[in-house]
């Protein structure tokens, strides 16, 4: 069952759709099987060449740069930990986080999601195992941190997700995700001229309320202890200027007025356990 699963979590998500259909309708006499494909994959995207190639020279660097300052700065009370990333595969802080002393280990929905993550396993700086994300193998408490960037907006069962995280993490969880109250309030409007922009790689993705997610890490017993904002601009924006100077600036001025803050997205949150962290 577990390779059937997996074959399953490659494929488009309109034809797994289908073929539960077929399960439930035509084999209701094996339901197990349709909840056990109930799975999402959409590392697969994130983690590959192609996705990459959206973060090219300086402009590229500068945008990974603002998603890596801000999970630095979250992760700092927890040095040595020992991180989760679930759906890490793309690898945009592999290295970052191996040089400042983690233990780092990368969940991805299938051994296809290992994409830019492979040179660090093949060299054992890092480990890889494949899981559903709604289900993942460890036990409960099993890492200090557990860390996801990517994943949160294109996970149709968020919630699932979310208490998923908090039961495997001992000390916090830190994850980003695009809000409402920031310029992807359009990008519904604007996402046809985003992805012809940016092409293939440009997927549909879910905005949201900032409070909604606290909600969801409250109703598992975490509560937000962290908070920071990338940008301002869109980063399609960015990616037509290709001046990674001018882009610099203007966000600089953006976030010394405080506009960064308050508009800021995604937003990049960290979540402890209420009642502390466990032993």
């Amino acid at each position: 069952m577990k390779h059937v699963e997996f074959l399953f979590l490659c494929l488009p998500k309109f034809v797994t759709g289908i073929i539960l259909k077929i399960i439930t309708i035509k084999f209701n006499f094996l339901p197990f099987i349709a909840l056990s494909l109930k799975t999402e994959a959409p590392d697969v995207m994130t983690s590959s060449a192609e996705y990459r190639k959206r973060f090219p020279g300086k402009t590229g660097l500068l945008l990974i740069k603002a998603q890596n300052d801000a999970l630095k700065k979250l992760l700092a009370s927890w040095p040595n930990a020992s991180i989760l990333d679930v759906g890490g595969g793309h690898g945009m802080y592999a290295k970052d986080l191996i040089s400042m002393g983690h233990k780092l280990s990368v969940l991805g929905s299938c051994q296809e999601a290992m994409g830019q993550v492979k040179p660090l396993v093949d060299e054992g700086k890092c480990s890889f195992t494949t899981g559903n994300f709604l289900q993942m193998p460890f036990p409960d408490k099993h890492f200090d941190v557990v860390i996801s960037f990517r994943l949160l907006c294109h996970t149709n069962e968020w919630p699932a997700l979310i208490k998923e995280m908090t039961r495997v993490a001992r000390q916090g969880v830190i994850v980003d995700f695009p809000v409402r109250r920031s310029v992807n309030f359009f990008s519904e409007g604007f996402f046809n001229l985003k992805k012809n922009l940016e092409g293939p790689t440009t997927r549909p993705f879910i905005v949201f309320r900032e409070p909604d997610v606290i909600t969801a890490f409250s109703r598992n017993g975490f509560k937000q202890t962290g908070r920071a904002t990338q940008l301002v601009l869109p980063a399609a924006l960015h990616r037509i200027l290709n001046c990674a100077p001018i882009s610099a600036f203007m966000e600089k001025i953006l976030r010394v007025t405080g506009i960064t803050w308050l508009f800021g997205s995604p937003v990049v949150a960290r979540f402890e356990p209420e009642n502390g962290a466990a032993a």
